[in-house]
């Protein structure tokens, strides 16, 4: 199906049944709450995370350990704009900052822009489909300036706004 990235079945009904999980506990409210949250959300992510990475690995023309090294980790800090920033990346893995660019794009044939903005995005189509969680807390979880930048971002890649993609209730983006 366009759009869709999660490859199993399996892997969508842990996805599915996480958010649900993550819904019942913001309702129990209790003192252990904000770690299930924070332990659930991180498994979701991280099944989508390795689902993306699957995609553009599979996808890349050169599997070099190195690369796959870097996507995983670029999945795994998806939240977390500080750790992506490209003065930083090319240094963990031992790449000239000079060269990471190029060496990049030819794997992916993206910037690492736009690879960050594609796995994002695609997230938060998955959020819009399987959660009830406002464009505001999706920007929050996703390191999105605000609401808005968000929107905006959704809209040009998609041609559709997240409201329209979350009345569809599947997954019905072309991908971009």
């Amino acid at each position: 199906m366009p759009g869709d990235f999660i490859p199993t079945v399996w892997e969508r009904e842990f996805i599915i049944q996480n958010i649900k999980s993550i819904y019942q506990e913001a309702i129990e409210n209790d003192g252990f709450s904000d770690a299930i949250i924070s332990g659930a959300l991180a498994s979701v992510l991280n099944v989508m995370a390795r689902s993306i990475e699957k995609k553009y690995v599979d996808s890349a023309n050169d599997r070099e350990e190195k690369f796959w090294e870097i996507l995983r980790y670029i999945n795994a800090h998806l939240h977390d704009n500080g750790q992506l920033k490209l003065t930083l990346i090319p240094d963990r893995f031992g790449i000239s900052k000079t060269y990471f660019s190029e060496y990049f794009k030819k794997h992916t044939g993206l910037t690492l822009a736009e690879y960050i903005m594609r796995a994002k995005l695609r997230i938060v189509q998955m959020k819009a489909i399987h959660t009830n969680l406002s464009v505001k807390e999706v920007a929050w979880q996703l390191n999105f300036t605000d609401s808005i930048h968000l929107s905006k971002a959704f809209k040009k890649a998609y041609g559709k706004t997240i409201m329209e993609v979350r009345g569809a209730g599947k997954v019905n983006c072309e991908e971009f």
